[in-house]
C-alpha cells in the first residue's frame, strides 16, 4: 500500500559524480545512496565506478577523485544491481537536487547494463521543491544556498556522500515546512513541485522599471529578469 503520510514515505536519496554532463557520452564514476524512512537514515549505499574513461582535470580538481583512485574501483554491474535493488523496493521515492541530472545518468546506465525498474519510480527534486516551499527571500536554491540557509555543516561538498547527505537533511527540513503549510502526502508532495509558483522574486531596481512601462499596446524587452523553474 503507497503511504499515505509524508514520514511514511520511503526516499531513496541518490547524488553522482560524473566524468562530464552529457549521460549519452560521459559515465558516473562516484554515486551515493541514502535510504530515508520515518525521518531518519536507515541504510547507506557509496561506491566508486570505474567509468572507463579518464576523468577531465577540472572535474578531478572539483571533487578530488583521480584517475588512479578509479582505476581499481568496482565495475558499473557491479555497483548498479545494489543501487537498483534499492530504488525497486515497493512505494520507493527517488529524490535528488537539481534531480534531472542525477535521473538522466541513472537511466543511461541502466539502460546500458539492461536493467529495468526504474520506469514506475517517483521522483522528487528537492530544488524545485525549495522554490516551493520557501519564501521568495531566500535566492540561493543550489545545494550550497540552501546548506547555508538550514545551517547544515556538511563538509567535503562535491563527493557523492557528502552531497547526499546534505541533500537529504534539506529534505527533511522541506517534508517538515511541506507540513507546516498543510501538505500531508507524498502524492501532494509530488505534485507540488511542478505547481506554478506562487511568489515571484523581482528586484527593486526592475520594479522602478515596470512601473515606467507604457500602458500602451507593444513588445518590451527584459535583460538580466529573474527567470524561475
Amino acid at each position: 500500500m503507497a503511504a499515505t503520510s509524508l514520514w511514511d514515505a520511503r526516499y531513496v536519496v541518490v547524488d553522482v559524480e560524473t566524468t562530464g554532463s552529457n549521460p549519452s557520452h560521459h559515465r558516473i564514476m562516484e554515486i551515493a545512496c541514502l535510504v530515508v524512512e520515518e525521518g531518519t537514515i536507515t541504510e547507506r549505499f557509496v561506491s566508486l565506478v570505474n567509468p572507463h574513461q579518464p576523468v577531465p582535470p577540472s572535474i578531478s580538481a572539483l571533487t578530488g577523485i583521480t584517475n588512479g583512485m578509479l582505476a581499481n574501483a568496482p565495475e558499473e554491474s557491479d555497483v548498479f544491481r545494489h543501487v537498483l535493488r534499492l530504488l525497486a523496493a515497493p512505494d520507493t521515492i527517488f529524490v535528488a537536487h537539481n534531480a534531472a541530472f542525477d535521473w538522466k545518468f541513472l537511466q543511461s546506465t541502466f539502460q546500458r547494463l539492461g536493467y529495468g525498474g526504474l520506469e514506475e519510480v517517483a521522483r522528487l527534486c528537492t530544488y524545485r521543491l525549495a522554490r516551493r516551499l520557501l519564501p521568495p527571500t531566500v535566492r540561493r536554491l543550489g545545494l550550497d544556498g540552501l546548506i547555508a540557509h538550514f545551517n547544515l555543516r556538511i563538509p567535503r561538498r562535491h563527493r557523492a556522500e557528502p552531497d547526499a547527505e546534505a541533500t537529504a537533511q534539506i529534505l527533511l527540513h522541506l517534508l517538515r515546512l511541506a507540513a507546516s503549510q498543510g501538505y500531508n502526502s507524498p502524492a501532494e508532495l509530488l505534485r507540488l513541485q511542478h505547481a506554478p509558483h506562487r511568489h515571484l522574486y523581482i528586484p527593486q531596481h526592475l520594479r522602478r522599471q515596470l512601473n515606467e512601462v507604457p500602458e500602451a499596446p507593444g513588445v518590451y524587452s527584459f535583460y538580466d529578469f529573474p527567470l524561475l523553474q
